[in-house]
């Protein structure tokens, strides 16, 4: 894939005119031989089923298309087919819209998604592709989907709040897995610590010595660069990290952290801080 870059931010129907006016099949048509690094159609609001079908052909390491709203006919079986990362803005997921673009091996963004059913959320057992999406609650049901992705991971930013149960089922995924979380419990961390794969947790504010113990049992990197201040004892914990860590919203350390910190047998990231 070569590193062009499209992006058409002001395509919009000017009074009078139609969608197929500003966005003619034969349009799409001559998008279909794109090859580049991504192709942005954001501004388009809506089109149709033909367009987006000679759409999902291009090439394009990331496709944009949070302007749609909704898939007519079977658009969503053609952009299972797209091989890049693709965004939609679809405020929700139908089980058939779900079943096509589960198809897909790249990523699949859908972060005006809020809400996921259980019966929806198993259409993306084995998923192939990493997704990202945008729901705010999640349930027992729904997690132990989700974490059968096979893929590059799961991103699920939105989300501040989940139960242990859940994030037990969550933590088995064995994939990279993002939350949103602000805070969590030693339950949630004891859910999410099992499992393979790196943890992001960048939105967490404060960190328990118990949640501590738990999240570094989980292979893979771990990070938890939302954390301002960060006790001593923690850090004795964090440094026992079989694999990289982030702490980078850390701005200084004192030198009995850093102490424990050079005790790390892995890559350390502190990017935040001031002085050393």
């Amino acid at each position: 894939v070569s590193q062009s870059r499209y992006v058409f931010n002001g395509l919009r129907p000017l009074p009078k005119e139609t969608w197929q006016d500003c966005f003619p099949i034969e349009a799409s048509e001559a998008f279909s031989t794109y090859q580049g690094a991504f192709l942005d159609l954001n501004s388009l609001k809506e089109t149709g089923e033909e367009q987006l079908r000679f759409l999902s052909k291009c090439i394009a390491g990331d496709l944009y298309l949070s302007g749609i709203t909704t898939l007519p006919g079977n658009s969503a079986h053609f952009l299972g087919d797209h091989q890049g990362r693709l965004t939609l803005g679809l405020p929700e997921l139908t089980a058939k819209d779900a079943k096509g673009l589960s198809r897909k091996k790249g990523g699949l963004s859908l972060p005006e998604v809020k809400e996921l059913s259980p019966k929806v959320a198993k259409l993306f057992e084995g998923f192939e592709g990493s997704l990202s999406i945008g729901i705010i609650r999640i349930d027992p049901q729904t997690g132990r989907s989700l974490s059968k992705l096979k893929g590059g991971g799961l991103c699920l930013s939105a989300l501040k709040e989940i139960d242990a149960p859940s994030a037990c089922e969550l933590g088995s995924l064995n994939g990279d897995l993002h939350l949103g979380l602000k805070e969590i419990s030693n339950e949630v961390a004891a859910g999410l610590g099992c499992g393979t794969g790196n943890l992001n947790l960048n939105s967490i504010e404060s960190l328990s010595q118990d949640a501590a113990v738990h999240l570094i049992k989980r292979s893979g990197a771990l990070s938890l660069d939302g954390l301002t201040n960060i006790s001593l004892d923690v850090v004795k914990i964090l440094a026992q990290k079989k694999g990289e860590l982030s702490l980078g919203g850390l701005i200084s350390i004192g030198d009995d952290a850093a102490l424990e910190l050079s005790k790390l047998r892995s890559t350390l990231r502190l990017h935040g801080l001031e002085d050393l």
